[in-house]
């Protein structure tokens, strides 16, 4: 029987930031280009939530990696350095 490297909600949420897929949209909000599409996170209150298929049926069991990348980039304003400069870029090239 071969053994499955999965990859845990942290470290994905890692990774996803790592490679620039987090966009804080907000004090609350965000954007995160997963692996399958791309998912709005939320934060209403105390409550977080997320677009995605994990989110919708086993959210209240725990926070999806969407949320839970979303959650780091905040206390982590660098993560957002080159995202902010991919914007610039595109905002001086009147894209979107």
């Amino acid at each position: 029987m071969s053994q499955r490297n999965y990859e845990t909600t942290k470290d994905k949420a890692l990774r996803l930031i790592e490679n620039h897929r987090v966009i804080l949209t907000g004090y609350g909000t965000g954007l995160v280009i997963g692996d399958h599409d791309t998912y709005k996170v939320d934060k209403k209150g105390l409550q977080w939530s997320c677009d995605c298929k994990w989110a919708r049926f086993r959210g209240h069991l725990k926070d999806c990696s969407h949320i839970t990348a979303v959650k780091k980039a905040r206390k982590e304003p660098q993560s957002q350095m080159v995202v902010a400069r991919l914007a610039d870029l595109l905002m001086e090239a009147n894209v979107g």
